[in-house]
């Protein structure tokens, strides 16, 4: 389809929806759209639209006759062509939700995948009986991981630590936009800036153990412990014990 909008057009939220969505997935007898394409689209475009407008999507909904204003058209027009070639959400509104949080997330910062909420979970079965837990977050990213704990054990302490400082900057402004004061975030390369400490527990993802590049035969040396679970996305998914920075 032509991508070409007319400037001097009014833009109802209506036609706003329609034009995104031909946008994004082609025109609604395209065989390779599947429905569970054209759903995550449309959950795309109400997201897109909610961060324009200021508005939710049930106000949205309910006065699709309601017009764009020129800087929201542009905004959108932007948006869907950044989006058409392959920027994520995340980037284009710059915010994720997360277990109950709303974080912010820039380029530089990995976006926080559903899946690691199965983490956070784990960690709340773990830290039931520790409501004063000391814990290690490797690789704090957004601080997704840390924060989620955080809020939901305010007596813990946490240190999340990452090599990179646009992820530091960016962890710092989440926490404070959610008002947790009790993750102490730090920039360190691994355990680099790590010293005599030892934690109740250490969480990270399995894709930071792969860049760590531990021989198996190592792994057991140090006595990891990897809890993975039982469905196959979730199998992506562990929680990591390093026995050298534990209590004994």
């Amino acid at each position: 389809m032509s991508h070409d909008q007319d400037s001097t057009q009014d833009f109802t939220i209506q036609q706003a929806i329609a034009y995104a969505r031909e946008y994004l997935t082609g025109p609604p007898n395209n065989p390779i759209n599947s429905n569970t394409h054209i759903d995550d689209s449309m959950g795309e475009i109400y997201i897109l639209l909610e961060h324009i407008t200021g508005r939710n999507k049930s106000s949205l909904m309910a006065h699709p006759d309601s017009k764009l204003s020129e800087a929201e058209k542009t905004h959108l027009l932007s948006f869907l062509a950044r989006r058409d070639e392959g920027e994520p959400i995340a980037y284009l509104t710059e915010q994720r939700a997360f277990w109950t949080l709303n974080l912010k997330i820039t380029k530089g910062v990995l976006i926080p995948r559903p899946d690691t909420e199965l983490l956070v979970e784990t960690a709340i079965s773990v830290l039931k009986n520790k409501p004063h837990a000391h814990i290690l977050d490797l690789g704090t990213g957004s601080g997704c991981i840390a924060l989620a704990i955080a809020k939901e054990f305010p007596d813990t302490q946490i240190i999340a630590c990452d090599i990179s400082a646009i992820c530091i900057e960016v962890a710092e402004h989440n926490a404070l936009a959610h008002n947790i004061h009790n993750v102490h975030f730090i920039r360190s390369h691994w355990f680099s800036e790590i010293h005599d400490k030892r934690f109740d527990l250490i969480v990270t993802r399995l894709i930071l153990v792969k860049m760590m590049n531990i021989s198996t035969k190592k792994l057991k040396t140090m006595n990891q412990i990897l809890l993975s679970f039982p469905n196959k996305r979730a199998m992506q998914i562990y929680f990591i014990l390093l026995r050298p920075h534990l209590p004994t």
